[in-house]
């Protein structure tokens, strides 16, 4: 009998013979579940290659807690959520891969405001899938509801249509230890709609690494605002920023609380009034090597708002 759930030839003694060196499959001693909106069917269907399920929420409900289980959505996968419970990553432990490249990633539009993932369940890892918002003012496309999860490889996206958007794309309020790495959020440009694409609050020990963000954010790419509680531990590094949004101050990294942690290497080019060098508000956090314009045509400057070492 075979011990995964891959077509012949690709497992030994249950281990799948691929994974690592960066691989987006990883390996792992649990079970692979298949999801194809194409060719599958929640009702009829194991989750298996050749009998996919088509919704990511029926192989999340085939998973077992913390045992290492894998759902691989195929390319080209579409799915639709209409509201905040028909996609709930509720198993621990699992990790959600789209298989494809750039938009024949899988794709998952939100064609409600209140369509929304929430993820309840700790150590859970989303890799390699377009959210996409089909409709004006989405909430939020990922509140993190849980402690350990990993965002990674994904594209936030609103559609390339006027007035689409996702007002937060990822909230992070109350949980610990996400780590955001190697994605791309894209907001409308020169249009208000996001208010950022990440919120920090009350969230500790966060990392937020080598993303590329663009558009208009009316409060900051990454904030965490004055109505929200601290962070402690941030690591905010390597990433590329672009907010066309002119109304405001600190438009690439805004901690308007006392954050403490190590913001280093991030590009900002934000459009804010008054000096690029206000484009990162640290919090209380030590800055290295942040560089920033806020005019075209210009020649960037260290940002953040302090006083250099001696």
């Amino acid at each position: 009998m075979s011990l995964t759930n891959f077509p012949n030839g690709i497992s030994s003694f249950g281990i799948p013979q691929l994974g690592g060196g960066g691989n987006l499959i990883p390996q792992t001693t649990g079970s692979y579940f298949f999801v194809d909106s194409n060719t599958g069917d929640d009702a009829a269907n194991e989750a298996t290659f050749s009998k996919p399920v088509a919704t990511i929420d029926a192989a999340i409900n085939k998973c077992t807690a913390s045992k290492g289980d894998v759902i691989i959505v195929m390319p080209g996968h579409a799915e639709t959520i209409a509201d905040a419970t028909s996609l709930v990553p509720d198993v621990a432990g699992i990790t959600i891969v789209g298989l494809g490249n750039r938009f024949n990633r899988p794709t998952i539009t939100y064609s409600a405001t209140g369509s929304e993932i929430i993820v309840t369940a700790e150590n859970v890892t989303f890799r390699n899938l377009i959210f996409q918002a089909g409709v004006s003012a989405v909430a939020t496309a990922i509140d993190v509801n849980a402690n350990n999860v990993n965002i990674e490889q994904c594209l936030f996206y609103y559609g390339g249509t006027t007035t689409y958007d996702f007002v937060l794309s990822v909230d992070i309020d109350a949980f610990d230890n996400t780590v955001i790495t190697d994605c791309e959020f894209y907001a409308e440009a020169a249009t208000a709609g996001s208010s950022g694409a990440i919120r920090i609050d009350d969230a500790n020990y966060i990392t937020i690494q080598r993303n590329w963000f663009h558009g208009n954010y009316s409060d900051s790419a990454i904030a965490n605002i004055a109505a929200d509680a601290l962070g402690i531990g941030l690591l905010i590094t390597d990433n590329e920023i672009y907010n066309d949004d002119t109304a405001g101050v600190s438009n690439s990294i805004e901690l308007a609380n006392a954050c403490t942690g190590l913001i280093a290497r991030n590009c900002c080019a934000g459009l804010e009034a008054g000096s690029a060098v206000l484009n990162i508000d640290p919090g209380s956090c030590l800055l290295c090597q942040n560089f920033g314009v806020n005019a075209i045509d210009e020649v960037d400057v260290a940002c953040g708002s302090g006083t250099a070492s001696t």
